[in-house]
């Protein structure tokens, strides 16, 4: 079932999907399909997410950086630090290297300045937070991410792009520069359906781990599309924003 989770930050609704639930305390873990993020809601902060709101592929690109290897036994705090100072707030450019349907996208990430052509990846090679590695095998992608239509990203191309959310260098999320527009109208349209038709006593049994669903983060109160990804206590959901690539734990009643 797809589903509809409100962020806890911000009280919007966001396209989600159901990662796991919890019966006992009325939570499920859900996914923002257009983000990647992870949250545990409340069965309160669901909503079935109607299907004109399914239609845009999911917008959160899921990536891992191509051809290096943590220096460290894995990758280390600085590591991360180090890769979201180089990529914050910047015009960034990926090449997509390979992938397949149950791996993440691997990518060349370059910043562009000027006529100038920086690589992220080589960046930390010479940091010392990574080490070149053309035999870095794939990232597996969770296999309920792929309930959405994916993005509209082919290998050997490039495509602008901003980062969205990082878990570490395996794992990070974007958005495409050229789907703004579209992102836009659908974080509209979806503030504007779910305000105006609010949960009213959501059944637990309509959502399961891996169920897509529209969620209500918390950060700014605004609706997502999301995936849930476990069920916990307290009726509270754990789910990713599929649109993002966060995750966060959700009341019922968002």
């Amino acid at each position: 079932m797809l589903c509809c989770g409100k962020y806890t930050e911000d009280d919007g609704w966001y396209r989600s999907l159901i990662l796991e639930s919890y019966l006992a305390n009325r939570k499920v873990e859900v996914l923002y399909v257009d983000y990647g993020n992870i949250e545990s809601l409340p069965i309160t902060r669901i909503k079935e997410l109607k299907p004109q709101f399914a239609a845009l592929p999911q917008q959160a690109i899921p990536c891992c950086l191509y051809g290096v290897s943590p220096s460290a036994p894995s990758w280390t705090d600085q590591a991360i630090e180090e890769f979201q100072n180089a990529i914050i707030e910047k015009e960034l450019v990926i090449k997509v290297v390979s992938h397949s349907e149950s791996q993440r996208y691997s990518v060349s990430l370059m910043e562009t300045v000027g006529e100038e052509e920086y690589s992220v990846n080589k960046l930390l090679v010479q940091k010392g937070f990574a080490v070149s590695d053309g035999n870095h095998p794939g990232v597996s992608v969770e296999a309920d991410f792929r309930d959405y239509q994916p993005p509209p990203v082919e290998v050997d191309n490039y495509f602008d792009i901003e980062v969205t959310h990082v878990e570490n260098l395996d794992q990070f999320w974007c958005h495409l520069v050229a789907s703004s527009d579209q992102m836009e109208a659908l974080m509209s349209n979806l503030q504007e359906y779910y305000d105006a038709n609010p949960p009213k006593g959501t059944d637990l049994n309509l959502f399961s781990k891996g169920s897509p669903c529209c969620a209500r983060f918390s950060d700014d109160e605004m609706w997502y599309r999301a995936k849930i990804l476990e069920k916990m206590s307290n009726n509270r959901f754990k789910v990713r924003f599929v649109d993002y690539g966060n995750c966060e734990i959700v009341a019922s009643k968002r």
